[in-house]
């Protein structure tokens, strides 16, 4: 369950952005939210101390929104004391943003972000520097194919939907050559399609969902229904019908990371 959250900051534009959104997210979901900074290897005394109150700072701006929140100075890389901060805290989600002036030199928090979304065991929500209002749809958008990852996502999906009393869309992509693929395609509905079958278990569990199946590219099409229903933020498994072992340049997920306007949330196989 979605109970607690954990965001990495950093003092940046987009780590304050993304800050923003998580508390926004905690209001809606109930989440408890855990902010967190990494102050680096070898830190002096003074840098953590310089961090803390720095942290205070940087939370006093979304106490309002989310009141109670702890937080942390974790030591060494970040890219290793978020995750390893996450599990501590049992965070269903971890939060971070794409763009910063970076923990310590040469690791920005773009750099975090793709890191994370790479390699964290637990789903891992990168907020991009377009995201500015709060969360008000309570829709979830997420890509399936039917792929043990896709199963992951949509899991993740309902369990959000069910906190904030919202609704998922599941949308499908065909791919089809590009020779056999019509200009200008509309989104077409297959009632026999194998997708309505996928997101039985979250319409057992009372949790409303619609299926839709389209034409294209999974990334661009779930970019294009992002920005054109004002869902609060997409989701995909990290690994999907494709059998990729890793996230990769050109994979559904990095491409989402690069041209999505919502926060994408990429959950892991065998999350935890």
């Amino acid at each position: 369950m979605l109970t607690r959250m954990l965001v990495g900051i950093d003092g940046s534009n987009g780590a304050a952005n993304a800050l923003r959104w998580a508390a926004g997210f905690s209001k809606v979901t109930g989440a408890e939210l855990v902010v967190a900074t990494a102050t680096g290897a070898d830190a002096t005394d003074e840098v953590r101390a310089a961090a803390v109150n720095a942290l205070a700072d940087w939370c006093r701006e979304v106490a309002d929104a989310a009141p109670g929140i702890t937080q942390r100075v974790l030591d060494g890389d970040p890219r290793a004391a978020i995750p390893a901060a996450a599990a501590e805290e049992d965070a269903g989600l971890v939060v971070v943003g794409t763009s910063g002036v970076g923990w310590f030199p040469a690791v920005h928090l773009g750099h975090v972000a793709h890191y994370l979304a790479l390699h964290a065991a637990r789903p891992v929500a990168v907020v991009p520097p377009s995201t500015h209002e709060p969360v008000s749809s309570r829709c979830v958008l997420v890509g399936v194919d039917g792929s043990a990852g896709s199963e992951h996502a949509l899991e993740w999906a309902g369990e959000v939907a069910r906190a904030t009393g919202g609704n998922v869309l599941a949308l499908h992509t065909r791919v089809p050559a590009v020779s056999r693929l019509p200009a200008g395609s509309a989104r077409v509905t297959d009632p026999d399609d194998a997708a309505p079958r996928w997101v039985g278990p979250l319409a057992d569990a009372g949790i409303a969902v619609t299926v839709e199946v389209v034409d294209g590219h999974p990334a661009s099409a779930l970019a294009a229904r992002a920005a054109s229903d004002g869902a609060c933020l997409v989701v995909v498994g990290a690994r999907g019908a494709g059998g990729l072992h890793d996230l990769h340049i050109g994979s559904v997920a990095l491409r989402l990371l690069h041209h999505a306007q919502l926060p994408v949330v990429i959950v892991p196989d065998g999350r935890t």
